[in-house]
C-alpha cells in the first residue's frame, strides 16, 4: 500500500478541476485534512 500526498495510508491524491464536482461526501476527517491543506489561507480567499 502506497502512502498519499499528506504521508497517510489510503486512496490516491488525485487533483481535478473543481467545476467538475457535483458534491463531496464530507466528514470531521475531510474537514481536518482540507484545514491543514489550507494552511493559514480563510475559507473566504477562495
Amino acid at each position: 500500500m502506497s502512502t498519499n500526498s499528506i504521508g497517510e495510508l489510503g486512496n490516491e491524491l488525485m487533483i481535478i478541476d473543481k467545476s467538475l464536482i457535483a458534491s463531496i461526501r464530507w466528514n470531521k476527517e475531510l474537514g481536518r485534512k482540507l484545514k491543514i491543506l489550507r494552511g493559514t489561507e480563510s475559507m473566504q480567499s477562495f
